[in-house]
Parts: structure tokens; C-alpha cells; sequence
């Protein structure tokens, strides 16, 4: 057998972004991405306002925008300033625009984007995928907007790239971006290509992490991100001698800490040492009380991802399946590699062939495994860490246990994995959030202000209040009904403006998804 258990689980277990880029320094500090704001002071009158910050949904209000930000609420008959343009919107309802917290630009969600996970260069080259990317962003973070999606959390990737997400963020018709630059990890990472910037910077010292950390100070990244798990190769106590200097630099000038943790003791371990954010969650454990406590003490949000590992599982078994919305508004390539790489299964290299060979043994009886030798239970085992029935139970569990809890829990998606389409994913990561408990109104606050708090951003997104950014989404009916299903907003504030797409962009129906 030519992969280990233990060289699998390297390679697969953190599922994290790899990309292409060359690297560039950016000396300019984090800045808010705010385009320059209308002129038009628009009100909207007759709405229902749905707000985390509110009890209960305001109803029949006016909200008055001016210079991009939020200048008034007050009730539908009271009068409007003559310079404001008014827009009836008797009987919709408003929500703050959506966040993603977790998605990766860097990748396009196509069957080619991690040629680290599934070697397909005899089929499609890595450079032609990124190509088509670097052709398509720009559509891609338009489908954000048109889902409602005002703002995205770039989780790591190549710091070269973060000038031209700071471009993008100044069009309205595409959401902020907030962003990490090169991820930090103790482990080497080797780039994709001779020609690949560094996604990952490796730090084999504490002295090393402060001085990356220290350089990352001069990049324009709002989120320090760092690799806290045992695929490492080191236990929590080696991890936060490795990181505590670079946490606490890169706190003290006002960067966000994102760790990718899967485990419980490490989940712990982070905290303690600074975690702001907890990526994808504790996946392989349930909750306990002391993780509650420490998470509350420390206030630190957690942000599990519950449908991105599982995308990866069907794309392994070739039973990957697209929506009528998403072969709507998907961009036609992504869509169309993971029929290129099922017709060309074959041509993949031997880490995909294993995967697809031993995914059919998850959670399959003790019997069937019984008829593997140990090396390939061990396997087996490996997998099923992140894929089996019992891994996804642990997460929804863990999720209402974060919730039940008191804590700040925010929404991401992972999107730009394979299989986890950029903006498009959010429909499938909420369903999931149904599926495993979670009402409505908790999804959608998770989704706004509780982002905004994790991202420390919410003194201006992730709420419809006064002096808040104006960004906001109409909807036809009421979210927080038990009965809503999601659909396209009929409108979508963003930095004050009404957003308006070319007759170039996506035509699509308002066909509504489950959630």
C-alpha cells in the first residue's frame, strides 16, 4: 500500500486552500472595503425589519439611508425628508445582508481546484482551472450579491491576491471582502507549481511565527489564520509555545485570530492561547462543559462548517449532484468538471483512486471491514473521522450544544472546495443547519450579526440600526417563519445602493430552495 494511514490523514484531514499566485507585499494596513456612497438618499417605507439586535421584528417601518449608512428607522406614517427618493416596500420584509464567514477565492469549487486531493492534471491542468477562475471571479462574487450575500470572509490564501479582493470590494454589484493572507502552519506545504505563491508559510519556531505574523502586519488582512490540529505533527502544548507570541502580535494590532482545529483538546488549547474564531468546529468530539465555559470566558465564536466534508465524500463515491438553482447560477465550467472527472476517473492519480476505493467503507458493517487487512481498516478508520454518519452527527450535536450555550456562532461555508460552489453553497450549508436543529432565526443571526461579531465588525455590519452600513436584502416573506423556504431577494442593498445587474449577468427564476 503505498499511502499510509498516517500519510493520508495529512494530506486529506485539513482540507486546506492551495492556490496559485505570486507573492507581492502590500504595504498598506486593513481597511474597512467600502466603495465611495451614493449621493441619492434613498427611504424604504413600509417595511418589516428582521434584526439580530431586535426582539422582535419591527413591522411597517421606514428605513432612511444617507451616504451609505443607516440614518433613521422610524414608523411608515412619519414623514420623509423631500430630498429622499422613496421606495414602497409595503409588506416586505428586511433582513442585514448575509455573510459568509468561510470561503476560500483562491479556488473555484470545481473538481480541479485541489489537484493535492484529486491529481487530475491528465485530464485538466491545474493553471487551466485557475485561469477559468481568474475569467470568472467577478461573476462568482456577483452570485454572492444576487443570493444576498453582502459580505465574504477570504479564510486564507495567496497575500498577493488581497489588493485585487480589495478592488472588487469597492463594486456594489459584489460583496466586501474581508480576508487572511498565508495561512501559518509547522509543517512544510509544497506549492502546486514552480509558479505558486505561498499560501501556506511555514513556522518552525516561535521566533518564526512572530516575524511571519509581523510581516502579515503590513499586508492588508483583517484575520491572522493558523493550523492548529494533529496533522501538525505537534500536540497542543508544542502548538501554543509555537503561536502564543504571534497571537498576541497580531491581537494587539486589531487582527481577528482564525484557527482550523478539529479536535476537542485543541479546540481548547486555541482558546486559551487567543482563538478568536474556531473554523469548521470540533469534528470528531462532542462538546463538553468546560469547552462551553472556555469558549464564553474567551468569547470566542464558532464557526463549524457542516456541509463542505460531505461534498468531498460525494464527489469521492461519484454521487455529487447539483440543484436546479445551482445549474441555474453556477458557473457552467465548475459544473461541468465533475462530469470531465467522472468520465476520466481512471486518468486520476493514486490519492484519489484510494479515496474513492476505501469511501465506500465508511460506515459500511463490521462485517465488510472485517475482510480488509489492518493497514486498510486504519484507513477506513482515518476517513471516517471527517466523512461517516457518526462525524456529521457529532457536528450537528456540537452545533446546538454552541448555540444552547450561549455562544457567538457564526455561518460558513468553505466555499471554493470541490464541490462547495461559491455562493450557491450557502443554500446547502443552511439546510444543513435545519437538519440538525438549528430554527431559522438562529441561522439567519448566525449568518449576519454573528459574523459580524466574530470578524469584530459588527459596530458596522451584521445589523439594520442607525449609523450602521446600509446593506441589506429584501425578502418576499417573513425568514423566521418555520415554514420559510429560501428564494432569490427581490432586492439587494449593498453600501447603500440599490444593486442592479446587467442584462449580461445570470437570468434566473425565483425558485425556491429547501431550508
Amino acid at each position: 500500500m503505498s499511502y499510509s494511514a498516517c500519510a493520508l490523514v495529512r494530506l486529506i484531514a485539513c482540507l486546506l486552500p492551495l492556490s496559485i499566485a505570486s507573492v507581492t507585499q502590500a504595504q498598506q494596513p486593513p481597511v474597512s472595503a467600502i466603495p465611495p456612497a451614493t449621493n441619492t438618499p434613498l427611504a424604504f417605507s413600509g417595511a418589516n425589519i428582521v434584526s439580530a439586535q431586535l426582539a422582535q421584528p419591527v413591522l411597517n417601518a421606514s428605513v432612511l439611508v444617507k451616504n451609505g449608512r443607516i440614518v433613521a428607522l422610524q414608523p411608515a406614517d412619519a414623514a420623509i425628508p423631500a430630498e429622499y427618493q422613496h421606495l414602497d416596500v409595503s409588506g416586505k420584509w428586511l433582513l442585514p445582508g448575509l455573510i459568509d464567514g468561510h470561503v476560500h477565492l483562491a479556488q473555484s469549487g470545481g473538481a480541479f481546484t485541489r489537484p493535492d486531493i484529486i491529481a487530475a492534471e491528465a485530464v485538466l491542468p491545474y493553471q487551466q482551472d485557475q485561469l477559468q477562475l481568474a475569467i470568472a471571479l467577478p461573476q462568482l462574487l456577483q452570485t454572492y450579491v444576487m443570493l444576498g450575500v453582502t459580505a465574504v470572509f477570504d479564510m486564507g490564501g495567496p497575500a498577493a491576491r488581497l489588493p485585487l479582493y480589495q478592488q472588487l470590494s469597492q463594486n456594489p454589484t459584489m460583496p466586501a471582502i474581508y480576508a487572511a493572507a498565508q495561512l501559518l502552519a509547522p509543517m512544510a506545504v509544497p506549492p502546486l507549481s514552480p509558479h505558486d505563491g505561498a499560501t501556506f508559510s511555514q513556522a518552525t519556531s516561535a521566533a518564526q511565527a512572530l516575524a511571519l505574523t509581523t510581516a502579515q502586519l503590513q499586508q492588508p488582512a483583517a484575520v491572522l489564520k493558523l493550523v492548529w490540529s494533529h496533522e501538525t505533527g505537534l500536540n497542543s502544548e508544542q502548538l501554543t509555545l509555537l503561536y502564543a507570541d504571534a497571537i498576541a502580535q497580531a491581537k494587539a494590532h486589531g487582527r481577528v485570530v482564525a484557527v482550523h482545529v478539529e479536535e476537542l483538546a485543541a479546540a481548547k488549547a486555541a482558546m486559551i492561547a487567543g482563538a478568536d474564531i474556531l473554523v469548521h468546529g470540533v469534528v470528531t468530539e462532542p462538546l463538553d462543559a468546560e469547552f462551553i465555559q472556555l469558549a464564553l470566558k474567551h468569547q470566542v465564536s464558532y464557526m463549524p462548517t457542516l456541509s463542505a466534508y460531505q461534498h468531498y465524500k460525494e464527489i469521492f463515491l461519484q454521487r455529487l449532484s447539483f440543484s436546479q438553482l445551482e445549474q441555474q447560477m453556477a458557473d457552467p465550467g465548475v459544473l461541468a468538471s465533475f462530469a470531465l472527472l467522472k468520465q476520466h476517473s481512471t486518468k486520476t492519480g493514486q490519492l484519489f483512486q484510494l479515496l474513492s476505493h476505501y469511501s465506500q467503507f465508511i460506515d459500511a458493517p463490521a462485517t465488510s471491514l472485517a475482510q480488509l487487512s489492518a493497514e486498510e481498516q486504519d484507513i477506513v478508520a482515518q476517513l471516517s473521522r471527517l466523512f461517516s454518519n457518526v462525524s456529521s452527527n457529532i457536528q450537528q450535536q456540537n452545533l446546538l450544544q454552541a448555540l444552547a450555550g450561549g455562544l457567538n456562532v457564526a455561518f460558513g461555508t468553505d466555499a471554493g472546495n470541490p464541490g462547495t460552489l461559491h455562493g450557491l453553497a450557502i443554500i446547502r450549508e443552511m439546510q444543513a443547519w435545519r437538519d440538525a436543529g438549528a430554527s431559522n432565526s438562529q441561522i439567519f443571526r448566525a449568518m449576519t450579526l454573528g459574523n459580524a461579531r466574530a470578524l469584530r465588525l459588527d459596530t458596522t455590519i451584521g445589523s439594520i440600526s442607525v449609523g450602521k452600513q446600509a446593506n441589506f436584502i429584501i425578502l418576499p416573506q417573513n425568514p423566521l417563519a418555520a415554514d420559510y423556504r429560501f428564494a432569490l431577494p427581490e432586492r439587494v442593498v449593498q453600501h447603500g445602493q440599490l444593486v442592479n445587474f446587467t442584462t449580461a449577468d445570470h437570468v434566473v427564476t425565483n425558485s425556491k430552495e429547501a431550508l
